[in-house]
């Protein structure tokens, strides 16, 4: 079974974290293509994801 890194809402694969690297960030993000409640691991970059938490959109 895979490890998983939890927090209050979030839960990461193990193998999702280890693709961290200094200036990644870890999100989750629906994906609509795969199940109707699934959700995927995803890392960005930091920019990246400053810029989505500058975007009132992204923060609905």
């Amino acid at each position: 079974m895979p490890g998983q890194v939890n927090t209050n809402y979030v839960s990461f694969s193990a193998d999702s974290v280890a693709k961290l690297k200094p200036g990644l960030v870890l999100v989750q993000r629906y994906d609509e293509r795969r199940s109707p409640s699934d959700w995927a691991d995803v890392v960005i970059t930091q920019e990246e994801f400053d810029r989505q938490g500058q975007d009132p959109t992204d923060c609905q």
